[in-house]
């Protein structure tokens, strides 16, 4: 039997601890005049820690873990008592954490996921000693079914690790980075320096950053190129986050296993079930694109699925030595070479040139007209005009990128989302439906678009649009009826 780390006692309930011991320390360090007068005051607050205090060590010490040879049986409650069984073959992924704070306590997180839902949304997580986490982890990511099953058939069962060098990851933190996310992490870190600093520091610090802005405004309103400039900054720390997080991502294969390390200030381990692995995603931005460069993610139940966290097989390569190193680690699930290709380009096209020539009329007759607040109407109509460029270059690319194919029971998708290019290889046994849709123009030109839904948490949606009607539904009905 196992329980829990101590830890949990406190963990489980910290915010209310804060909130009742933040007032009672206040009061000792500033309004001290005795220990009896001060009792006085704090002791319903000093009642109701020591309830808390007690709730939470009874929830502790009813919670306990059974780590049997083929399942986990977990025991929970205090007065309405629960008992959790978790088969080890069906869970899809594993992933042992530890920060640095906790390996001096001796803490390890574990969180346990599989396709079916596993408690909350954030599937089974539990506080162990690092030796109870460490003998959990393995019993599971050393269940080994390497030989074929219900689900797939496991091909191979050892290859090496993949450590990739600084130039992939620098190149998956510049392209995946969220100026957004990076402007709250540092509104955050300044609003809290702040709070300890004084309200004074701040005030200067803003006025300093809003003149800096200005001075290097370029000629631009100095109300954009403040915008511009915490934008850029915003990105910036989110790339810095980024590839600090990854820069000793490494993966490798173990028998029907696939294991991914990292680690920054806290250190991850993630251990993958092949069998478990809904689909591969080789995924290309324009300026990749134009390098010749690909990164591959994976759909497993739940990796990468929460916060700052990729679902990440290789960064970004080559385009042919990704798909070179993904076959190797994975190869059950090969991409396929593409068999339908989009049947016309004035539907990838038209739009994005009616877009751009409306945004340069409108550029030309603001630069032309003088009336109030012009110059940012310019900047405006500007920015939108590269953003239309862009977008024409893009759909030129994506007609050349669209189709599907199939073979050896793998579909495989190219398609544009959003603004990346996707190529998703997808087992046969994982396409739950494939709908194909006509409108009234398609009809007349014998196109249609593909919608396929592939297993997930939720189902993933996979259109293709402008493909020929009849050579797309042949190489469909085959691929289904092969499979």
């Amino acid at each position: 039997m196992i329980r829990q780390h101590p830890v949990t006692i406190i963990k489980s309930n910290y915010k209310y601890y804060l909130l009742l011991l933040l007032p009672l320390i206040r009061g000792v360090v500033f309004s001290w005049q005795g220990l009896y007068i001060w009792l006085r005051g704090a002791w319903f607050d000093l009642l109701i820690l020591a309830l808390i205090f007690m709730l939470g060590f009874a929830r502790w010490y009813f919670y306990c873990i059974w780590a049997e040879e083929d399942r986990l049986i977990i025991e929970g409650g205090i007065l309405n008592v629960k008992y959790t069984s978790l088969d080890l073959s069906k869970i899809s992924s594993v992933m042992a954490s530890r920060s640095f704070f906790l390996r001096l306590l001796g803490v390890s997180y574990i969180r346990i996921d599989a396709d079916a839902a596993i408690g909350r949304k954030r599937g089974l997580v539990l506080t162990l000693k690092s030796r109870d986490a460490h003998n959990i982890y393995e019993s599971i990511a050393g269940e080994d079914k390497t030989k074929e099953t219900d689900d797939c058939d496991i091909t191979q069962q050892e290859y090496e690790a993949y450590n990739p060098k600084r130039f992939p990851l620098a190149a998956l933190a510049f392209f995946n980075s969220d100026s957004f996310a990076g402007l709250l992490f540092g509104y955050t870190l300044f609003s809290q320096s702040g709070k300890i600093l004084g309200s004074e520091w701040e005030s200067q610090t803003i006025g300093f950053l809003t003149r800096t802005a200005h001075m290097i405004a370029f000629g631009f309103p100095p109300t954009m190129a403040v915008v511009a400039y915490a934008l850029l900054a915003g990105w910036l720390i989110s790339f810095l986050i980024l590839f600090l997080r990854y820069r000793k991502f490494n993966v490798s294969r173990h028998g029907d296993k696939i294991v991914i390390n990292l680690s920054f200030i806290r250190s991850y381990k993630y251990s993958l079930s092949v069998c478990r692995i809904n689909a591969v995603f080789f995924r290309q931005t324009l300026l990749t694109k134009l390098m010749r460069l690909t990164a591959v993610f994976i759909h497993c139940a739940k990796y990468g699925a929460y916060k700052n966290e990729l679902s990440l097989l290789i960064p970004f390569e080559n385009k042919t030595k990704a798909r070179n190193i993904s076959s190797v680690i994975l190869p059950e699930i090969k991409s396929c070479k593409k068999t339908v290709s989009a049947g016309s380009c004035k539907r990838f096209v038209i739009p994005s040139v009616i877009y751009t020539a409306i945004n340069t009329a409108m550029l030309v007759t603001t630069a032309v007209i003088s009336f109030p607040y012009d110059d940012i109407a310019v900047f405006i109509l500007l920015m939108l005009l590269v953003w239309n460029l862009w977008k024409l270059v893009v759909n030129i690319l994506a007609y050349k990128h669209t189709g599907l194919g199939a073979c050896d029971d793998i579909l495989t998708l190219y398609y544009l989302k959003g603004s990346v290019f996707v190529t998703a290889a997808i087992p046969e046994s994982r396409v739950s439906k494939i709908v194909i849709k006509q409108n009234l123009f398609q009809k007349k030109s014998g196109l249609c678009n593909v919608v396929v839904y592939s297993y997930a948490e939720k189902a993933l949606r996979h259109k293709i649009a402008g493909v020929p009607h009849d050579r797309a539904k042949d190489v469909l009905l085959l691929s289904r009826s092969a499979g």
